[in-house]
């Protein structure tokens, strides 16, 4: 990974010092920031190179790559704990050029992550997409399950799966996880796999008396990526590791050491703009706090709905608005977890 970084930004100094057409220029920019920047620098870095990618594209009217750094930097902003009306901004930039080109194939690309933008927002999408913010579109699995297009299967399963970490679907999430490790070597390299990696951990552990012998050493492997990419980009995985290592353990004990380490990842995550990631890290601290002190159970729930709400969420957040307390009790807890200070 560290030659592999090191030659794309030697490709990337060539590119910005020497006179290299935008059709090789455009590719270039791409693959460097979703395939070797993403690896090891903050994920926010990797909007420059995708702009430049487009500005490179629409030079010489590429559709193809233009249109994949469109999608991928809505995508990587997705993930980076951009605003979610931000992110759905990104993506609609990606239609006009898809109409223009006749990439229908490509059109599927773009409805996969809309759709779950438009479910966690909560809103419908008045255009001629008819996308269904309440479900991945069927129709365009069908087709990729014609066509035997495995990378595009693995996306779809993928996106199933954090859409049902997010809204706590463990059955429908263990069915595409399962189904991701099917396809999981068509995505090799790719950034979506990672995340992959890293959901379908978090759902595993959840689901831990319920894991085959396999799974559970699958569940191991996970583990082990997840630390050794918390080496390499620390602002991005570190705090994830910590909090599916500290997920997997909480049930063992219950004291403040356990809770410190739901609050490093937290606060880890919120330092790095990962304003997702600390929600979920919030949520699930809540769980675990939930039967031995309701009160501060209720603190963190409070905390990862607000986190929902600023990442733009809506449905996320009226969810555990519903079943918290009334505001009026909330407001008599006491002191706050320290993060959030």
């Amino acid at each position: 990974m560290a030659r592999g970084f090191a030659f794309g930004r030697l490709a990337i100094r060539i590119v910005e010092t020497q006179a290299v057409p935008p059709e090789v220029a455009c590719p270039i920019y791409s693959l460097f920031a979703s395939h070797i920047l993403a690896w090891h620098r903050p994920l926010v870095e990797t909007q420059r190179y995708f702009l430049a990618a487009i500005t490179k594209g629409l030079e010489t009217y590429d559709i193809t790559w233009t249109s994949i750094a469109v999608i991928d930097r809505a995508l990587f902003g997705f993930f980076a704990g951009e605003s979610l009306d931000l992110v759905q901004a990104k993506l609609e930039e990606a239609g006009p050029l898809l109409r223009k080109g006749g990439r229908e194939s490509a059109h599927h690309w773009l409805s996969m992550p809309m759709q779950i933008i438009l479910g966690l927002r909560e809103v419908q999408h008045p255009n001629e997409m008819n996308l269904d913010p309440s479900a991945l579109d069927t129709d365009s699995l069908q087709k990729a399950q014609e066509t035997q297009s495995h990378t595009y299967l693995f996306a779809s399963h993928c996106y199933q799966l954090v859409v049902a970490v997010f809204n706590g679907n463990v059955d429908v999430g263990m069915t595409a996880a399962r189904a991701c490790e099917m396809y999981l070597p068509c995505a090799v390299g790719s950034y979506l796999s990672a995340m992959y990696t890293f959901y379908s951990a978090v759902l595993f552990v959840t689901n831990l008396d319920r894991l085959m012998p396999s799974e559970l050493s699958l569940l191991q492997t996970k583990l082990d990526m997840l630390q050794f990419w918390a080496k390499v980009s620390p602002t991005t995985f570190e705090h994830k590791y910590q909090f599916v290592k500290n997920l997997m353990s909480a049930g063992e004990t219950n004291n403040l050491a356990t809770l410190d380490a739901f609050d490093d990842a937290i606060y880890s995550a919120l330092e790095n703009g990962l304003i997702q990631d600390a929600a979920l890290y919030a949520e699930r601290c809540s769980i675990w706090l939930s039967t031995s002190s309701p009160k501060r159970s209720a603190q963190y729930l409070n905390f990862a709905r607000r986190q929902y709400d600023f990442w733009g969420a809506t449905a996320k957040s009226n969810e555990l608005a519903a079943s918290l307390p009334p505001s009026s009790v909330l407001n008599g807890f006491g002191i706050s977890p320290p993060f959030c200070v």
